[in-house]
């Protein structure tokens, strides 16, 4: 009886999707050695949005693998009438014996609808069709202590040379870094450096360990070359939090 089921369910599904006139597919495998491949699915409809669709768009389950990043929110199946400009795709980092290579495959492409994968670190742009090859990248150390990134590869990327940064609660928070393959450095009112330089795809850096009431200057280099002239500067000031 089960069985029978299953299989109506999966005539329904087949069925569904038909109905949605699919216009194009793609897949993003993530590989890394000793781990399982995880992947992240896109089904190109002009009866979906460009947004969340219930029912056609599945949240990861889990914290790992690969995934659309909208909203805060992370999918491994991506429904939308468009490959949309600047789509995050995030993925998990593993922490094995410090391997720190990993590798996205292109498959399951179907269509004429092509699109750009972006490595913000690399400043390596990918065009993604039937034939695209494997992808080879590696990851900091530092970005191996976090096990989401969430803004290393953007589809269809558009550049922006609008940077904006905030302070607030010692926090340093970033989105539109144009200097993200670069490094991000804190000095103190002696012009000495605050310990390490930070990756310039990093979104939030904590600096509470700052003194409090103090100038520190945070500068934005757009290669990890520090030595020079920084791109953009931005002036601090840590407060004692309550």
């Amino acid at each position: 009886m089960k069985k029978i089921a299953f299989l109506v369910s999966l005539t329904f599904v087949a069925l569904s999707v038909a109905a949605q006139s699919i216009t194009s597919t793609s897949r993003i495998v993530l590989s890394h050695s000793g781990q399982a491949d995880k992947e992240v699915n896109m089904l190109l409809s002009s009866s979906f949005s460009d947004a969340f669709d219930n029912t056609w768009d599945a949240e990861a389950a889990n914290t790992g693998g690969v995934y659309v990043f909208y909203n805060d929110k992370r999918y491994t199946i991506w429904a939308s009438n468009k490959y949309s400009d600047n789509l995050a795709l995030g993925f998990g980092t593993y922490n094995d014996a410090g391997n720190l290579n990993y590798t996205l495959k292109f498959q399951n492409f179907t269509g004429t609808t092509e699109y750009t994968l972006y490595d913000r670190k690399t400043a390596t742009t990918i065009n993604v069709n039937a034939s695209t090859p494997d992808y080879n990248f590696t990851i900091d150390l530092e970005d191996n202590n976090n096990p989401l990134i969430t803004n290393r590869f953007l589809i269809n990327y558009v550049a922006s040379d609008e940077l904006s940064a905030c302070f607030i609660g010692n926090h340093l928070t970033i989105s539109n870094n144009p200097y993200s393959t670069g490094k991000i450095v804190v000095y103190d009112e002696t012009g000495a450096k605050v310990g390490d330089a930070y990756s310039g795809l990093l979104t939030d850096i904590d600096l509470t360990a700052l003194t409090a009431g103090k100038n520190y200057t945070v500068k934005f280099f757009a290669t990890a070359d520090i030595t020079g002239a920084a791109a953009r500067t931005l002036i601090i000031v840590p407060v004692t939090l309550p």
